[in-house]
């Protein structure tokens, strides 16, 4: 378990490709290369410091941009991206991205060049993104439980822990009752509601049974469920505000490595750790990705 708590602390971006269908991709955008006038009204034949204002849109390919990070930028010379705008400058043409729209699936960069208004006029240079996103096709075939997923990762990723933490507990609520739908159809009608209302790690038991019959002797449960009772303690004080609950980044990766195994395990019928790190991490998208794709290792 400790080598997917560190493969897992180290980039859920893989994970949630194979829990939710969300894309992990780089991707180039050619730069309009905007002034911002407000900033630095533009100037024709002047050369000065030139702030600049871009939006990037994805919301040709993608409904969603659950993360994005700017890999690199310039004018395409040789096959390489270069910055000096001017050769007359010492200054690099400098972006970075300001704020991220997720809804809307854009992402908005501040810069600034130090060159003429005319040049830059000219200038095509081009953006290179690692981005996290919902395609258009995906968006179509979402279920609640990826979007509950990708919204404790999107608060995760805004620095919100103890909300995140939440959400990926609800996820793994919402994924067992999937599976306690499929047992009751099983029982008698009469055992519907007392089913219902056992305990979450009772429920777990019941649903994982459908797949391995004696889970005691599988390698992952004892893990699991130890695991589970600590993840369980901190969502019971959060909702019950027993006492002070500082969430901190391992509390959010441990619930979230419960819900991938869970998930492995009830969907994949994985039986070992291994079995689950090589579900969520596939060779085949591992050498798919740059070796330095941004997959937002802390």
């Amino acid at each position: 378990m400790k080598e997917l708590l560190k493969k897992i602390s180290e980039s859920k971006a893989l994970a949630l490709a194979q829990m939710t269908g969300v894309s992990v991709v780089r991707v180039e955008k050619l730069l309009r290369v905007d002034i911002d006038e407000s900033a630095t009204p533009y100037e024709k034949s002047t050369d000065k410091d030139y702030s600049l204002f871009e939006q990037v849109h994805f919301s040709d390919e993608y409904t969603k941009l659950y993360r994005a990070t700017l890999y690199d930028y310039g004018v395409e010379i040789d096959g390489e991206l270069m910055r000096n705008v001017a050769a007359y400058s010492s200054r690099e043409l400098e972006y970075r991205i300001d704020s991220i729209s997720r809804d809307e699936a854009c992402v908005q960069l501040r810069g600034s060049a130090n060159t003429n208004a005319a040049f830059l006029a000219s200038a095509t240079p081009v953006a290179m993104f690692d981005i996290v996103g919902l395609s258009n096709d995906a968006a179509d075939k979402l279920t609640f439980l990826s979007e509950l997923v990708l919204e404790g990762y999107v608060l995760e990723e805004t620095g919100n822990l103890k909300t995140s933490f939440f959400t990926y507990f609800s996820a793994i609520e919402t994924l067992t009752s999937e599976f306690i739908e499929i047992f009751k159809k099983s029982i008698p009608k009469e055992l519907h509601h007392a089913t219902e209302h056992l305990a979450l790690d009772e429920k777990l038991r019941i649903v994982a049974r459908i797949n391995v019959k004696e889970l005691e002797k599988i390698a992952l449960w004892g893990g699991l469920m130890e695991s589970f009772k600590k993840v369980k303690d901190i969502r019971n004080d959060i909702a019950h505000g027993t006492r002070q609950t500082k969430v901190t980044q391992e509390d959010v990766d441990q619930c979230f490595i419960c819900l991938a195994t869970i998930y492995a395990l009830l969907k994949k019928k994985c039986e070992r750790f291994k079995d689950v790190r090589d579900h969520l991490y596939p060779k085949a998208m591992r050498q798919r990705l740059p070796k330095d794709f941004d997959t937002g290792t802390r």
